[in-house]
């Protein structure tokens, strides 16, 4: 299970035999009053956790590390 905020992690939510994995991100809500500040911070965490998920997804799969490491470094939205 992942869980991406500290309120879901404190709940004490039953995962059963699921292994917990957390995720933190910044507080988007306490980031500014301003819309587009928010809108910019919203989709700056979006592209960090489709990130960290593709490469959580490689990292199940079983790729060599040199792979992962280029996934890494690159910037989003960035192919070979």
């Amino acid at each position: 299970m992942i869980s991406l905020g500290e309120r879901s992690t404190s709940q004490g939510r039953d995962s059963g035999s699921a292994e917990l994995i957390h995720w933190k991100f910044d507080d988007l809500v306490a980031i500014s009053d301003d819309p587009e500040k928010q809108l910019r911070a919203f989709r700056m965490v979006r592209d960090q956790i489709a990130q960290r998920f593709n490469l959580f997804v490689l990292v199940l799969a079983g790729l060599p590390p040199s792979e992962l490491l280029y996934l890494q470094l690159r910037p989003p939205g960035k192919s070979r």
